[in-house]
């Protein structure tokens, strides 16, 4: 189970530099917590007026970093920790 503390050192060791500010790599984000929790950050992402992923080019075509912010990581880390209560037979409402 995830904790507010351990997201934010996992985000503060894999933070970079892009544009203007510190983002975690969504490659990373996916070794970390898993390829479905981080297609559920983009799923809420969608229609909201704040960012939790998004992309980055530097004028190639052929690349652009795909990236989570800081709530994006917190969103994962809670996707992750409620499959975990569910899947141990938690009752949850």
């Amino acid at each position: 189970m995830y904790r507010k503390e351990d997201v934010r050192k996992i985000f503060e060791q894999e933070k970079i530099l892009i544009g203007n500010r510190d983002v975690f790599p969504k490659y990373r984000a996916i070794e970390i917590f898993g390829e479905e929790a981080i297609s559920f950050v983009s799923q809420v992402n969608v229609g909201t007026k704040r960012e939790y992923c998004s992309q980055y080019g530097i004028g190639d075509s052929n690349f652009s970093l795909e990236y989570l912010t800081s709530i994006g990581i917190e969103i994962a880390a809670t996707y992750v920790n409620i499959c975990t209560l569910r899947e141990g037979g938690v009752k949850y409402e």
